[in-house]
């Protein structure tokens, strides 16, 4: 592209300038949506594999929870016999 230095302020801008921005303009345009949707294909192409690879997967089966561990169980509250009622816990 040319590039034009203009000292007056009122002269006009040539029409070869203006159709060389113009044109250039819609050129990077059309690669911009060019490389944007060839990437928006690729990436509705590798979900539709997925999708399809999801459907004939085998299913999985049942998760079954792990076999119960000793957990140790709380022990219940007793209540203090009088015989106690004369230590003083510090």
């Amino acid at each position: 592209m040319q590039y034009y230095q203009f000292t007056n302020a009122n002269s006009k801008i040539p029409l070869r300038s203006k159709v060389s921005f113009i044109l250039g303009t819609l050129l990077v345009l059309s690669l911009l949506f060019f490389f944007a949707f060839t990437i928006f294909l690729i990436f509705l192409a590798a979900g539709a594999v997925l999708f399809v690879i999801n459907l004939f997967q085998k299913a999985q089966g049942k998760i079954v929870p792990e076999q119960k561990r000793d957990i140790p169980q709380p022990r219940p509250f007793n209540r203090p016999s009088a015989r106690d009622d004369d230590i003083i816990d510090i």
